[in-house]
C-alpha cells in the first residue's frame, strides 16, 4: 500500500504519495485578493517564516523534539528555492515536516507535511500536534498593534465568510478531486464536506501557549465562529512575535477526511482546505 501524507501550505491540504503542494502561502496588502494561497497583511504587518524554528542557512534543517503526533519529531527546512517547487522536499515524506524559503510578504512559500497516519477516524482517539514557531509577525509600525489571524477579509467584522472571494477556504475542487472539501455549512455525504467552522477548529494559530488568536471554530458543522478568538498585541517599531500552528483533529473530523478520500478514490493527489489567512489589527481581546 502507497504511503499517504498530509501537506498543509498555509493553503492546502494535500495527500498523496509525491504530492506537491499546489502553490505557496503568497503575502499582499491587498484587502479582497482574487486569487488563492494568500497571506494578506495589513498595516505595517509583515510575516515570514518562523526564526525560532526555522534554520538560517539555507538548505538545512533542524529537528525540534516531541511536537508532532504522539511526541515525534518535527523537522524545520530552509529551502535554498524561492518558488512553490521548495514543496517537492515534502514528497513521500513519512515525518512532520515543515519547509519554508527565505522571502517574506508576497514572496513567501511555506508548508508543513504530516503523516495520513495521524489521522484518526470514529474508532481512534483525536489527534493533537504541532508545528512550534511556524511563522513570525513583524510589526514595523511606531505604534503596538493587537494582531489576530482570520479567514474572512477583514478582523473583527462580526459577520462570518461566506461562499465568495471574502473567505480563506477552499470552496473549489482541486485538480485532484472532484469537489471541494470544503463548504460553508459542511455535509456528511455527497460529498463529505467539512464546514468553515470544523476547518478553523481544525487550525488553530497560537501564541505557543495554547491561547488561539484566529477563530475558534467549532466541532459542530455550520459558520458562526469566524470571529477571531483574541489577538496578541506586538509593541512597534520592528518588533516580532512567534505564531505557532497547532492542529487539532477530532475523531469525527478525521472521519470525514477518511469519507472524503474513499469518496474521491484518492491514494495519490492532492485537495484544499484552508487557500488563504489574514493577518491584521485588531479589537479582539488580548492574551499573552
Amino acid at each position: 500500500m502507497k504511503r499517504r501524507n498530509l501537506i498543509f501550505s498555509m493553503g492546502i491540504l494535500a495527500m498523496g504519495s509525491g504530492a506537491a503542494a499546489l502553490s505557496g502561502a503568497t503575502l499582499t496588502n491587498a484587502v479582497s485578493p482574487a486569487a488563492s494561497f494568500r497571506v494578506n497583511v495589513e498595516g505595517g504587518l509583515e510575516v515570514a517564516k518562523g526564526a525560532a524554528s526555522f534554520p538560517a542557512a539555507t538548505g538545512s534543517d533542524v529537528i525540534t523534539t516531541g511536537a508532532g503526533f504522539d511526541n515525534s519529531d518535527v523537522t524545520f527546512i530552509t529551502s535554498d528555492s524561492s518558488d512553490s517547487s521548495i514543496f517537492d522536499e515534502l514528497d513521500d515524506d513519512s515525518a512532520f515536516t515543515a519547509v519554508a524559503d527565505d522571502d517574506t510578504d508576497d514572496a513567501l512559500h511555506i508548508g508543513v507535511a504530516f503523516p495520513f497516519s495521524a489521522i484518526p477516524d470514529s474508532g481512534g482517539t483525536a489527534a493533537s500536534f504541532e508545528f512550534p514557531d511556524l511563522i513570525t509577525i513583524t510589526n514595523n509600525d511606531l505604534t503596538a498593534q493587537n494582531v489576530s489571524v482570520t479567514y474572512g477579509d477583514s478582523i473583527s467584522s462580526g459577520a462570518a465568510p461566506t461562499t465568495d472571494a471574502d473567505n480563506g477556504f477552499a470552496t473549489s475542487a482541486g485538480s485532484d478531486v472532484s469537489n471541494a472539501f470544503v463548504s460553508a455549512t459542511g455535509s456528511t455525504s455527497n460529498p463529505t464536506q467539512l464546514s468553515f467552522d470544523e476547518a478553523a477548529e481544525m487550525f488553530q494559530f497560537t501564541t505557543g501557549n495554547g491561547n488561539p488568536i484566529s477563530p475558534a471554530g467549532s466541532s459542530t458543522p455550520g459558520n458562526a465562529n469566524q470571529d477571531e478568538a483574541a489577538s496578541l498585541t506586538i509593541s512597534g517599531d520592528g518588533a516580532i512575535n512567534s505564531i505557532t500552528l497547532e492542529v487539532e483533529i477530532s475523531t469525527a473530523t478525521g472521519q470525514k477526511i477518511h469519507d472524503f478520500v474513499s469518496e474521491e478514490s484518492l491514494t495519490v493527489g492532492s485537495f484544499a482546505i484552508i487557500d488563504q489567512i489574514f493577518v491584521g489589527v485588531s479589537d479582539a481581546s488580548t492574551v499573552s
